[in-house]
């Protein structure tokens, strides 16, 4: 016996043949699942210092996991060169070689190729800089760049669809001083480049990376002291163009790009208001801004980092009064906003640096404040709540939405499961496990977090599950992948196919009602797809064209 996939590109039909029972038409799929019990709370915890007390820096996540915490502001007009990494493994910082000069106020961008290009800050009081440098991950030292074509601080860095990197605004001196210009720096050439200038010169500002590859320039300070309006830069015309008016015109706001292609903005410095708690968001499909419900607490200086499950973590900032150590948020963007208190964060800070951590964890470092400058803690969101399958009699299309895990342990509390199977991509075949039979002859032993899985059940059943609530990275192979989905629910395969990107050919889910399976095919008409959306918990078939990653998010923080 054994289990057939969906057909390929162009069939008409896509069937699975029975496994341990003669043809049996598959009958069973994930029915919807539900949060079942209670789940341990989201927490801050403290770490070890930092090596050097700062504040006004920048953190960027390398891909190999660590953090580089390089530059920012040690006293009221002093600045530092040294920088350090955060070791996630060990949780703890250690010394990185030193930059050319001191800088803070400075931009720190990841580059396609891994390494991070460092650009312009202020040095000496008053005194912005041009100098530019790149860290090198894999030697561990900055190594010298050209410079910028206009020395800046509190300027934006964008990095662009192609590779390149947009910088945009800033000051050059003191108030007053607010520029108009940009330009682009190319990896390939090793050089700034001039490209159109801004409407209005702004700093303060924030600049945010959209869908289609323009790029969002909202609020910041202008030379005259007023806010700056909205502004979208095109890296094909190589031109900014005026956007929808803001619902609340401010500066030194925290902007993040969500999942869905909108930019939330949050907090900052407001006209008649030195903090704000206003919350808007900007939709590029309609180029309008759009009023949220407010944050909890008026904030400025504080960060905003997008969790998995889409909700954001909102932590520090100034406010008067000062926030206190319960002052941290959760915010949800969905259904016009909803901001909740978390637990309490181990300092209180503003103008720090918040990185999410390849695991769903949230690096929380430095920053303003009487504890801030040389502190740091990692925020853990609370895992999703044990998620209850509801298992037909025979087959079910599912995913495992724990950690790995022997199967067999797994399986004692659903005694009506008699076989599992999952598919080993490299391979090309099926690995099973028979309830009954002796071990060795088992070939799937352990379960894999988002493994996706053919249950057969003899009876209906409930299969109470752990629940998933980090981010992981799956790899696929060219042809037919059998995974599952961790994250939430509802999100569109139209979505999925864009992050795993063009080597999606289709994406095949099972609707047992009609006994068939439906399938989804990036650029095909609308009609044609018959499959749209899928939730928590489910397991599809992708079929690629060649090798890929998919960076998968969980279903936690919502």
């Amino acid at each position: 016996m054994f289990l057939h996939r969906p057909s390929g590109r162009g069939a008409g039909r896509a069937l699975i043949g029975a496994a341990l029972l003669c043809a049996a038409l598959l009958a069973g799929a994930l029915a919807p699942t539900r949060p079942a019990g209670g789940q341990e709370p989201s927490r801050f915890e403290p770490l070890p210092d930092l090596l050097t007390a700062r504040s006004f820096h920048r953190a960027t996540a390398l891909p190999d996991g660590r953090v580089l915490i390089s530059g920012g502001q040690t006293g009221p007009t002093e600045h530092t060169a040294t920088a350090e990494l955060y070791l996630p493994d060990a949780g703890r910082f250690e010394e990185a070689a030193a930059m050319s000069g001191p800088r803070g106020g400075h931009s720190a961008t990841l580059l396609a190729d891994g390494t991070v290009l460092v650009a312009g800050g202020v040095g000496r009081p008053d005194q912005p800089t041009d100098a530019a440098e790149r860290f090198d991950p894999a030697r561990g030292i900055f190594v010298p760049a050209r410079p910028l074509l206009d020395a800046r601080t509190q300027h934006t860095a964008t990095l662009l669809a192609d590779g390149r990197v947009l910088v945009a605004g800033g000051i050059s001196g003191g108030a007053g001083s607010e520029l108009d210009s940009a330009e682009i720096y190319d990896p390939a050439r090793g050089q700034f480049i001039a490209t159109g200038a801004m409407r209005v010169g702004r700093a303060g500002h924030s600049a945010s990376l959209l869908p289609d590859g323009r790029v969002l320039i909202a609020g910041g300070a202008g030379p005259d002291g007023g806010f700056a309006p909205a502004e979208i830069y095109d890296p094909a015309t190589r031109r900014f163009t005026a956007a929808g008016a803001m619902v609340v015109p401010r500066s030194e706001h925290a902007a993040v790009a969500l999942a869905d292609g909108r930019v939330l903005i949050s907090g900052g410095r407001g006209a008649n208001a030195p903090y704000l708690a206003a919350v808007e968001v900007y939709d590029p499909a309609t180029d309008m801004f759009t009023a949220l419900a407010p944050l909890n607490r008026a904030r400025r200086g504080h960060s905003v980092t997008l969790m998995s499950g889409g909700g954001l973590l909102v932590v520090g900032g100034l406010d008067a009064p000062a926030l206190d150590e319960a002052g941290a948020e959760r915010y949800l963007p969905e259904a016009g906003g909803r901001a909740d208190f978390l637990s309490a964060v181990a300092v209180v800070r503003s103008f720090h640096s918040a990185t999410r951590l390849p695991d769903g964890r949230v690096l929380i470092a430095g920053g303003e404040g009487p504890l801030a400058g040389g502190s740091a803690e990692r925020f853990t969101p609370a895992p999703p709540p044990p998620r209850e399958v509801a298992l037909l009699v025979g087959w079910n299309l599912i995913t495992w939405t724990g950690y790995d895990t022997p199967i067999a342990p797994a399986l004692v509390a659903v005694p009506a499961v008699g076989a599992v199977f999952a598919w080993d991509a490299a391979a090309g075949r099926f690995l099973s496990y028979r309830r009954g039979i002796p071990a060795g002859h088992n070939s799937l032993t352990t379960l894999r977090p988002g493994e996706g899985l053919w249950v057969l059940a003899r009876q209906p059943a409930i299969w109470r599950m752990p629940g998933l609530g980090r981010e992981r990275t799956v790899s696929l192979a060219p042809g037919f992948n059998l995974v599952g989905w961790t994250g939430p629910d509802g999100v569109p395969l139209a979505r999925i196919a864009q992050a795993i990107g063009p080597a999606v050919d289709a994406i095949w889910l099972y609707d047992p009602l009609a006994a068939r399976f439906l399938v989804f095919r990036p650029g095909a008409p609308p009609a044609a797809n018959t499959a749209s959306t899928i939730n928590h918990g489910a397991g599809l078939w992708l079929v690629l064209r060649n090798a890929a990653t998919w960076p998968q998010p969980a279903a936690g923080f919502r």
